[in-house]
């Protein structure tokens, strides 16, 4: 039995990404608002799940070892993934 449950939010924490996450839910919460009301609910409870941040951290962790920092274009790419 595992007693010690780490949530996506604490490896989030632990990778230093909170900013990038909080970006990147922004972003799709944005797009959200744009799409057509009967996908809306079900496309929200798709895309909310914790365990749909590890390709954006993924790719948030690659560019930050390519560039040094995020690049601007880390955001949309994430929300591309």
């Amino acid at each position: 039995m595992i007693t010690d449950q780490v949530s996506s939010d604490d490896v989030i924490a632990q990778l230093d990404a909170t900013e990038d996450i909080a970006e990147l839910r922004q972003r799709v919460t944005q797009w959200l608002g744009q799409v057509d009301p009967e996908l809306r609910e079900s496309l929200t409870w798709a895309l909310s799940g914790e365990p749909k941040h590890f390709r954006p951290l993924t790719l948030f962790a690659c560019d930050r070892a390519v560039h040094g920092a995020r690049s601007a274009d880390a955001v949309e790419l994430a929300f591309a993934v």
